[in-house]
């Protein structure tokens, strides 16, 4: 959740500096996981929060929020970074496309992972194999092979646990799936 955080503020201070406007949406599991929040409000228009047992903001997956503010509109958004998990960044990525928005995906919190930095880790885009490190971090969403993503991170898991190199209990290990 923390590196995460990071990337988005670090992007959208650049998106800032540069002149645009932009809204951010942050989820966590409860409110005691947000952070970086009063960073984010000083550098954007809006902050909405979206927490998975409703402490703060709205209760619910970030992508259903996400649907809502579209849904109404005001701002006619024209980009989305989405910047977390593989299904958070899979579930924002099937809602903006509904809406026609350039989305851009973020790989940061897989590169995070030392044992991912180590092995490498690949993904089709545009049915090509790209190295998320070499090639990375960041893909037109509308082109990246969510599937096969979730499914080769889940084999390369399955493969260091089995070699002892982690427990398979890690919440690190768990976050970047869910």
């Amino acid at each position: 959740e923390g590196c995460a955080a990071a990337t988005a503020l670090a992007q959208i201070k650049w998106l800032h500096h540069k002149g645009c406007i932009a809204d951010v949406v942050v989820s966590a599991k409860n409110k005691n996981k947000l952070l970086l929040l009063s960073e984010l409000e000083e550098v954007s228009r809006n902050v909405y929060l979206a927490t998975d047992d409703g402490s703060v903001g709205f209760h619910g997956p970030v992508a259903q929020l996400l649907e809502l503010l579209l849904n109404k509109d005001e701002h006619g958004y024209d980009l989305v970074i989405a910047v977390g998990s593989l299904c958070m960044m899979k579930a924002v990525t099937t809602t903006t496309q509904g809406h026609g928005i350039l989305t851009i995906t973020n790989f940061t919190l897989l590169l995070a992972d030392s044992i991912i930095q180590n092995s490498g880790f690949k993904i089709n885009v545009a049915g090509i194999t790209k190295d998320v490190a070499q090639d990375g971090p960041e893909f037109n969403a509308s082109t990246v092979d969510f599937e096969q993503a979730l499914s080769r991170i889940s084999i390369s898991l399955e493969h260091h646990v089995e070699n002892n190199e982690f427990s398979d209990n890690s919440p690190k290990i768990k976050s970047m799936i869910k």
